[in-house]
């Protein structure tokens, strides 16, 4: 059984290939950035986008 490549996203840096823009941004900050995504309620500092938005869907809940 054959099966397609699914893999739409190529990391413009390493030639990676991800099937989801999610994805690739996550590898592309993980392995190639230094981006820090801060907090602006508490202060959190993230690395891992995908993180930093799991925070600010709970901390969205209990800001006033």
């Amino acid at each position: 059984m054959h099966q397609e490549n699914n893999k739409k996203y190529q990391c413009d840096l390493c030639n990676q290939e991800f099937a989801t823009s999610k994805d690739l941004a996550n590898h592309k900050a993980g392995k190639h950035g230094n981006t820090v995504h801060t907090c602006q309620y508490c202060g959190k500092r993230y690395k891992w986008p995908d993180s930093f938005y799991r925070h600010k869907q709970v901390i969205n809940r209990y800001k006033y």
